[in-house]
């Protein structure tokens, strides 16, 4: 018998037909005629050159050769059902999951403490891995799966994905306490003739570059690091200064932080997927356990509202 020719439909009559010893009860198990199973037990001797079934006063019994398929054909449907009903449900309570999560190392400290959290309680066996990537690698991640969700104040990836707004955060200029230069706080002059810090990982420094840029004035870069954490050290450390996103000072005591001295537009942080896990049960679940644990974050954007891929917007609603 040649796998890749065989209807495989013909294995759930073999099964029922095992079962009840019947052809005229395993149709009715089947919703199928009568003629219909004798059809499709003919079928299935002739690929198998084996009766498989002989009449009996007790009924159809198998044959050695039924027997020995027998237990292969009941497993392999059993599998199938089950991995067709795994593709529809997701019970976090016993699943052992592995979810994973592009953020920054901002959003790692905001993001995993609640998250953890919530799972010991919801979903105790599901894991978590954070990822980072350059900016660059974010679309080949999300799309083929090496990643589940984004989860930032990411704009370059427009209009591209599904995306769901989480909460606002606002943008907060911070220096060393007791910096000589901003004892009385800070100008706009100051400011600008301040030594500054920039960080490579997030959009804080090109708003900053656009509102001077508003202004006609420009600041001293006197150093470039890749996160918010560094920059926050270097700050605390020195007499350079540096702009970044309020959850990125929740660790952090050893700077004094106020309002930059120009308007910046809040970071709106969002979580993004690809369409391709949009209906996974168990994306699904992940999403909205993370927007149930930050729409109570500060500024929160309120209504959960999704945005769907610019290509997609006329699809139905999840």
């Amino acid at each position: 018998m040649n796998i890749e020719s065989l209807d495989l439909n013909l294995l759930r009559v073999f099964a029922a037909v095992y079962q009840t010893r019947s052809v005229s009860l395993a149709s009715v198990q089947l919703g199928l005629s009568q003629s219909a199973t004798s059809n499709a037990l003919k079928r299935l001797r002739q690929a198998c050159e084996d009766p498989l079934f002989v009449r009996t006063a007790a009924g159809m019994a198998p044959t050695v050769r039924c027997e020995s398929l027998s237990g292969p054909v009941r497993e392999a449907l059993s599998i199938l059902a089950k991995s067709l009903s795994e593709a529809v449900e997701f019970d976090p309570a016993r699943s052992q999951h592995s979810f994973r999560i592009l953020l920054s190392d901002a959003g790692e400290m905001l993001i995993l403490p609640k998250l953890v959290h919530a799972l010991r309680t919801e979903a105790p066996d599901v894991r978590i891995e954070a990822l980072k990537l350059p900016h660059a690698g974010y679309d080949k991640a999300l799309e083929t799966g090496d990643a589940d969700l984004a989860i930032g104040s990411l704009p370059f990836l427009g209009d591209r994905y599904y995306q769901q707004p989480l909460f606002q955060d606002r943008y907060r200029f911070i220096t060393r306490f007791n910096h000589p230069d901003f004892r009385g706080g800070v100008t706009l002059d100051s400011y600008r003739k301040a030594l500054h810090v920039s960080t490579s990982s997030g959009y804080a420094d090109i708003l900053v570059e656009a509102a001077l840029a508003l202004r006609k004035a420009v600041r001293d870069v006197h150093l470039r690091v890749t996160t918010y954490r560094v920059a926050c050290a270097i700050v605390a450390a020195t007499d350079l200064v540096a702009v970044v996103p309020a959850h990125a000072l929740l660790d952090q005591d050893a700077v004094r932080a106020c309002d930059p001295p120009f308007e910046m537009p809040d970071a709106e942080i969002r979580q993004y997927w690809h369409r391709r896990y949009h209906h996974d049960p168990a994306s699904r679940w992940l999403r909205r356990l993370i927007w149930q644990l930050f729409r109570e974050v500060a500024r929160p954007t309120g209504r959960e509202r999704i945005r769907r891929p610019a290509s997609r917007r006329n699809a139905p609603s999840a």
